[in-house]
């Protein structure tokens, strides 16, 4: 994904992607992960690895320039999420989008602002669909998927096993596009 830049400077937030792997930055998503387990523990299925163990997925993670982007949402220098943009299709222009935000900073718009930097970015270089996957029980994810115009387009169901629950449980399927960037394919 060569045309995402390396930072988004936004209102509230600063995106900074994955380019450079530091024991730091290691740390301080550790510390994020660490306290919202919890959390995302009625979601996901939450591994805290140690932050050594995280720092080499992170070296993993820049040094491969496939269709993956992580980027770090910063308020006042510290980090309170993470976006990733991943599984990006050059053929049919589209990506998906994981993300994830501490408790304590939600509701303050920093989510919605994030994924309006990086799709301004994306539908500059051509995207024509972004999906989102979520638990159809989390009502927060779906609420901001929703306020950011997303549209629903399925639900999947019995999808994963959450063993911290130990349930299968049901993923909903949420999409935004670009119809501009679909009609100057289309015309291509």
């Amino acid at each position: 994904m060569e045309f995402m830049p390396n930072e988004i400077i936004g209102e509230k937030i600063v995106l900074r992607a994955l380019t450079n792997p530091t024991f730091e930055l290691a740390t301080q998503f550790w510390n994020l992960r660490r306290e919202n387990t919890e959390f995302f523990s009625e979601f996901e299925s939450v591994t805290l690895n140690p932050p050594e163990k995280v720092f080499g997925w992170f070296t993993n993670i820049a040094n491969w320039r496939g269709g993956q982007v992580y980027y770090f949402i910063y308020v006042d220098n510290k980090m309170v999420g993470v976006v990733n943009i991943f599984n990006y299709n050059k053929k049919h222009r589209q990506c998906e989008i994981g993300r994830s935000l501490a408790k304590s900073e939600s509701g303050k718009g920093y989510m919605r602002e994030a994924l309006q930097l990086l799709e301004r970015a994306m539908w500059d270089g051509g995207v024509v669909k972004i999906i989102s996957h979520t638990d159809m029980k989390n009502e927060r994810a779906i609420s901001g998927l929703q306020k950011a115009g997303y549209q629903l387009e399925g639900v999947l169901k019995k999808d994963y096993y959450l063993e911290s629950r130990g349930e299968f449980r049901d993923w909903v399927r949420y999409a935004k596009i670009n119809l501009d960037n679909a009609a100057k394919v289309e015309s291509e």
